[in-house]
């Protein structure tokens, strides 16, 4: 089954959303890094395609500012994407008229929360929550 475009804007939105998370809790993982001396562990090969790692404190502390430089870089082409998506995300949510609705909806394609985060607020089931996700979704025209 062929996404909507309604049902696209949200789809990416979420992922976008999802995505820039990621790589703030990443940033902030090399951040709190404390290099103690040693061998420095290779690095995943997520972000350049070549793995990193050095026995030199100082060429390890530039590698570390170098990769969340690249990480930042990201970031920012991700949260352009997304402002530009976000207007007509919104214009989506907001014509839901039922309120409880409009606030799954909006929690989880603009926030990001998973169906057990939002029943939680919401007082529901994690399955009521995602049955009603899902039939908004595919209702979406």
């Amino acid at each position: 089954m062929r996404m909507t475009r309604g049902q696209e804007i949200l789809a990416n939105y979420r992922e976008i959303t999802r995505s820039i998370e990621l790589m703030d809790k990443e940033i902030e993982r090399l951040s709190n890094m404390k290099y103690i001396g040693g061998p420095r562990p290779v690095r995943s090969p997520q972000l350049t395609g070549m793995p990193r790692g050095t026995n030199e404190p100082e060429a390890a502390a530039l590698q570390t500012v170098s990769i969340e430089d690249e990480i930042l870089e990201q970031i920012r082409e991700k949260q352009a994407i997304q402002y530009e998506m976000m207007r007509e995300a919104y214009r989506i949510i907001d014509a839901i008229r039922d309120q409880r609705l409009q606030n799954i909806v909006r929690s989880y394609y603009l926030h990001g929360m998973t169906d057990e985060e939002i029943a939680e607020i919401e007082g529901l089931s994690h399955t009521h929550v995602n049955r009603l996700r899902t039939e908004f979704f595919n209702n979406l025209i």
